[in-house]
């Protein structure tokens, strides 16, 4: 179920694709097949007693199947300095990574992976491991439920008027975008400490332990939202997706002495919106420790002295801490 082409072949075959206005601008909607019990048979091994193939897709029919949403439409827009003669092949590319990175994201995979363990467990067979591609999806479903779980329990994170989450919201491909590049720069090993200031639903956390050896930890200061994270820590951590021995969130202010100690961290990440102040870069300059790479969407201002750019991470200002403020 986490494979796009699959779910394309076999479940989400009705096409009612369009140009959209231009011929640059492409709508694409897949309905679910008026059938799709009649793929079950792809998931029942053939040598199994005829009572309990009866049974699974009885189980697979109620549990999962019918929780399929009933299509998948988005809008493809090919930039339009692509010219005429390349836009049906650049429309094909994306439509390609369409069906392989977001297609399987709108199931909920979440949901079908755990009915799914269960229905092996009851009839004894083992439980296979995930698949990168499998956890990649599996990991985007439970950040999106999350988020969407908050915005509903807590309207308060969302900011009506400029039409934005307060949390961080750029959801679990930016994560995994954010720990390739500090993997590919060697800016995460067994020694280092990660820590997201105002970790939300703990997304940018969760990847970094589990696409790195780093040590990782979440500060948010919303418990509602700790809450949440806590609900997502636990079903990684059954189906062994995450090492709880590296993984910490706290709840409450991070520049609370009492909450954590903020010296110790070798790596910040810290989201403030856009138009907003909540954090200060400069407070964050301040408790680092030379020697210590910031990640945010503003520069600091009077601790411009201190530190050193970077390349950005993940299209996010990137700098070194290269000294401490005299008389500090």
């Amino acid at each position: 179920m986490a494979d796009g082409n699959f779910l394309r072949l076999h479940l989400f075959t009705k096409d009612e694709s369009k140009f959209a206005g231009n011929t640059h601008h492409y709508w694409i909607r897949w309905g679910l097949t008026s059938d799709p019990e009649a793929v079950i048979k792809n998931f029942v091994p053939s040598n199994l007693p005829i009572q309990i193939k009866r049974w699974l897709k009885i189980k697979l029919s109620l549990n999962i199947f019918n929780r399929l949403p009933s299509e998948y439409s988005t809008l493809i827009k090919t930039p339009f300095s692509v010219s005429l003669g390349k836009v049906a092949e650049e429309r094909n590319k994306r439509t390609e990574w369409i069906i392989e990175h977001r297609l399987p994201t709108i199931i909920p995979y979440a949901i079908m992976h755990l009915e799914i363990n269960r229905l092996l467990r009851s009839i004894g067979a083992p439980r296979p491991p995930l698949n990168e591609n499998e956890f990649s999806v599996l990991f985007s479903n439970l950040s999106k439920s999350a988020i969407q779980k908050a915005r509903k329990l807590f309207p308060e994170v969302w900011d009506e008027q400029r039409g934005h989450y307060i949390l961080d919201s750029r959801g679990a491909q930016f994560a995994q975008d954010l720990v390739a590049e500090l993997n590919q720069r060697n800016l995460l090993s067994a020694t280092t400490r990660f820590i997201d200031i105002g970790s939300g639903v703990g997304t940018n956390v969760f990847a970094i332990n589990h696409y790195s050896a780093a040590s990782a930890t979440g500060v948010e200061i919303h418990r509602g939202m700790i809450k949440l994270t806590n609900a997502t820590m636990r079903r990684l951590a059954r189906l062994g997706e995450i090492d709880v021995r590296r993984l910490n969130f706290l709840a409450g202010d991070a520049f609370d002495s009492k909450i954590t100690n903020l010296k110790q961290f070798d790596v910040f990440y810290v989201y403030s919106p856009i138009g907003k102040l909540e954090i200060d870069i400069d407070d964050i300059v301040d408790v680092a420790q030379p020697g210590a790479l910031i990640i945010f969407n503003r520069l600091p201002i009077r601790n411009r002295e201190l530190v050193k750019q970077l390349e950005n991470v993940a299209g996010l200002y990137a700098f070194r801490k290269t000294a401490t403020a005299s008389g500090a």
